[in-house]
């Protein structure tokens, strides 16, 4: 596998997937930087004691001078840099080309998370209705004539049944909602099994 293996085609999918769960959590991103930030201190405190005593030994090993051996050190530092520099490149490409290719599951994920809040508070209106809708509907049964046994007989809507759909509706809606969140979040590996049912 390469340095950056969550994008190496070769990557377990669950070392990736522990990668881009490590990468989301704010508190393992503190703990990283906390980690680069005291190494550079140390570096900065201790690092030219470091490197010369590096150096006095690989020149002891190498037959080269210590001079020598630093600017090997430096020559690979510099090429470390570049080599992170591309592999950051490379990460943020992965993901943009994880979000292209999911294009499709995000743009239904956004319909649902801005049309479900609507209808959810749609059905919470006539859920916080439905006492004050069935007193109306019998008013104006009354009012056309009928009396409470015919109002019976033909029935007041909405009913029972018309109240407990609209709870389902709503705990559907929820869930859909729900599972859109949890569907963007899981980016970039995007987790399909999520959709089934919602878009």
């Amino acid at each position: 596998m390469q340095f950056l293996f969550p994008i190496d085609n070769d990557c377990p999918e669950s070392l990736r997937k522990a990668f881009f769960d490590a990468l989301k959590d704010s508190s393992v991103r503190r703990l990283a930087d906390e980690a680069a930030q005291s190494a550079a201190q140390l570096s900065a405190k201790f690092g030219r004691l470091a490197e010369i005593r590096q150096a006095v030994l690989l020149a002891e090993s190498t037959g080269a001078s210590p001079a020598d051996c630093l600017r090997d050190r430096i020559a690979d530092l510099r090429a470390q840099d570049t080599g992170m520099r591309q592999h950051s490149a490379d990460l943020d490409c992965y993901m943009k080309a994880q979000r292209e290719r999911f294009r499709a599951e995000i743009g239904r994920c956004a319909a649902v998370l801005i049309d479900s809040p609507l209808k959810i508070e749609a059905l919470r209106a006539k859920v916080h209705g439905y006492g004050d809708a069935r007193a109306e509907m019998s008013a104006r049964l009354r009012e056309a004539g009928l009396d409470d046994d015919a109002i019976q007989r033909a029935g007041v809507k909405p009913d029972p049944s018309d109240l407990a759909e609209w709870t389902s509706q709503i705990a559907d809606e929820e869930e859909r909602v729900r599972r859109a969140q949890v569907f963007v979040a899981s980016a970039p590996l995007f987790d399909t099994t999520l959709l089934r049912g919602i878009v």
